[in-house]
């Protein structure tokens, strides 16, 4: 998410070595590493691709709202 709102890549990792430090006595799970910001990255992308308008939707009713949404935004009845 910081990369995509530009946030400077050292200060991102400056950051995540200081969270590394302070949580280190917690166990290896809560370090953030290389491969847990790979899947952390993968997963987003996988959330992203469900949303609908910034809003994660379950798929019994992503179709209903998009074709409201596609009727909703055809323009008035009367122009069909």
């Amino acid at each position: 998410m910081a990369l995509r709102q530009g946030d400077d890549i050292a200060d991102v990792i400056e950051e995540i070595a200081e969270f590394n430090k302070r949580h280190a006595g917690k166990g290896k799970k809560v370090l953030i590493t290389p491969e847990s910001i790979k899947r952390s990255m993968a997963q987003h992308g996988r959330t992203s691709v469900k949303m609908y308008k910034g809003v994660v939707l379950s798929s019994t009713i992503d179709d209903y709202l998009r074709a409201i949404d596609a009727d909703l935004n055809a323009g008035p009845y009367y122009l069909r």
